[in-house]
């Protein structure tokens, strides 16, 4: 296996290279199957999903998603490439099915954005009941909102910076600490504009990805899912992440998947999110098929490090880039550094970090599977 054919440098090739892949999973699933569903017409841009089902019986369902922060999909689709390259001739044919979702968010793909072309952050949209939705819930974003959306072009490097750590020291001031560690990334719902921008209903591909798990939920006695991201936790260990609404502890997934480092979505272990998509899925669950037998976490690269310095340098980068798409820059020579520190961000090209998280992606996934007695 050459690690360069696993990734891609343009979301057509990424696309291209995951339709290719259908021949060989028929040849192990006959009952497979792409779906393509268009999200922008204009762009040709789709989530394409490759689903197998099982041949005899309906017991174990494996989904795999990815690029649901649309940049994020080039190294998640880099793990769908290892996964179905070398993991899927040793799951039992006859009782487990597949569902690999290519590109949730192919707009942002494209374009290498984390959002969608509606400016919206897919994984805080999957809002449970949007009638209950506080608009306010948020209240320390809205107090610091001027710091993370500056409205005005970006000037230069050397200004920027000691622009970002007057405001990062003001707004520390107003709201402390604490509150400022997860007002950024909770996730928003009146700046339409700002980072973290959760919507106002549900987008077409939020909509479609629920109608999927819908389906292929329906069939099967016990379902894992594995979101695939990168960005956040230490720079050189691939996290597995899991919501605040599955029962077993961090410490007990820890020794059961033989992973050093599992974690909950929450203030004391990770951050705490509004609108995520595997949150979602576990209420569904609750609600809709109670009978299932469910597990579902986020495989998080993450690359710029976990410290308070690491977390700032994050989030400034994250600002600037929303503040280039949307005032744009004085000088151009700025637009070149900005796009790259992103990409480093959420899309590292080193041929070390990337042996690194495939190696940790393998591990974990091997853990993940044996213990949910896939493998």
């Amino acid at each position: 296996m050459n690690i360069k054919d696993l990734f891609s440098y343009t979301y057509e090739e990424s696309r291209e290279k995951f339709r290719d892949k259908v021949k060989y999973v028929k040849s192990l699933w006959p009952e497979t199957k792409i779906e393509s569903h268009k999200v922008l017409e204009a762009e040709d841009l789709s989530i394409d999903i490759i689903i197998a089902s099982a041949k005899k019986n309906y017991d174990k369902l494996l989904i795999v998603t990815t690029g649901l922060h649309g940049i994020e999909g080039y190294i998640g689709a880099a793990m769908l490439n290892l996964l179905i390259d070398k993991y899927l001739n040793k799951l039992d044919y006859d009782s487990i099915g597949i569902v690999l979702v290519h590109a949730i968010n192919p707009w942002g793909m494209k374009h290498m954005r984390r959002t969608n072309e509606n400016n919206i952050d897919l994984n805080r949209n999957f809002i449970w009941q949007w009638s209950s939705l506080e608009e306010t819930l948020n209240k320390d974003y809205q107090k610091i909102e001027s710091f993370l959306n500056p409205q005005q072009p970006y000037c230069n490097k050397l200004w920027n910076n000691v622009s970002f750590n007057f405001g990062l020291l003001k707004a520390l001031f107003k709201i402390g600490f604490n509150s400022f560690k997860n007002a950024p990334i909770l996730g928003q719902y009146q700046f339409p504009a700002g980072i973290y921008y959760g919507g106002q209903g549900y987008e077409d591909s939020t909509r479609y990805m629920i109608d999927l798990y819908r389906r292929c939920i329906r069939d099967y006695r016990r379902i894992v899912l594995l979101d695939i991201h990168t960005g956040y936790g230490p720079g050189n260990l691939m996290s597995i992440v899991n919501s605040v609404f599955e029962k077993r502890s961090s410490a007990e997934l820890k020794k059961a998947f033989v992973y050093p480092l599992v974690q909950k979505t929450d203030t004391k272990e990770f951050y705490k999110i509004k609108g995520d998509m595997i949150d979602f899925l576990y209420m569904l669950i609750a609600r809709e098929f109670k009978d299932k037998q469910f597990y579902s976490t986020t495989l998080e690269f993450g690359t710029y490090g976990d410290s308070i310095i690491s977390a700032l340098k994050s989030l400034q980068v994250i600002i600037e880039e929303n503040r280039l798409y949307r005032y744009g820059v004085k000088y151009d020579k700025d637009k070149k550094n900005i796009r790259k520190n992103f990409l480093n961000l959420f899309a590292p090209t080193s041929e070390e970090w990337r042996s690194k998280a495939i190696k940790d992606f393998r591990q974990g996934l091997n853990g993940i599977l044996t213990s949910e007695g896939f493998i």
